[in-house]
């Protein structure tokens, strides 16, 4: 008599894969040196420093969101910039112009001063016409920063 023999299924026990796997892929991510580009170096002021110029020493232009200017406290229309300006510059050729706007003053309002200051910049530099890049004569303008504004509260009325 035959005997007929059960045959067994044979299986891979998988129950403990799963956290085998798991335990490779963080052994591995622990072990590896990631290569990390740098991109482009920066490098920025220290946050405490500021190197600009003090506004009591300095042109201050303030430009209101109606176009309206106000130059070292005093109301003042666009034409005037230049002649106000002249004889400060030719003095001391290093004093910097600070040019502030209200957060709503349109762009073209802020626009129209710089071609002002860019204009007496020629006027006092007709060298500079030349766009010789090594020629470092032009007026000093200085746009500050909402911090900077904080800082300079007590000068700037």
């Amino acid at each position: 008599m035959k005997l007929k023999r059960k045959e067994k299924k044979y299986e891979i026990p998988t129950a403990s894969l799963a956290d085998i796997a798991f335990l490779l892929i963080v052994f591995f991510m622990l072990t590896t040196v990631f290569a990390m580009s740098k991109g482009l170096h920066f490098d920025l002021p220290k946050e405490e420093q500021f190197d600009s110029a003090r506004p009591e020493e300095a042109i201050h232009i303030q430009i209101l969101d109606d176009g309206s200017l106000i130059v070292d406290g005093k109301p003042m229309p666009l034409r005037e910039i230049q002649p106000y300006i002249r004889p400060k510059v030719e003095i001391n050729r290093t004093k910097p112009t600070i040019v502030q706007c209200d957060v709503a003053t349109p762009y073209s309002y802020f626009i129209d001063v710089l071609d002002e200051l860019r204009q007496l910049e020629v006027d006092l530099y007709p060298e500079n016409l030349d766009d010789d890049p090594t020629n470092d004569k032009h007026l000093v303008i200085s746009i500050p920063t909402q911090k900077e504004i904080e800082a300079w509260g007590q000068f700037i009325s």
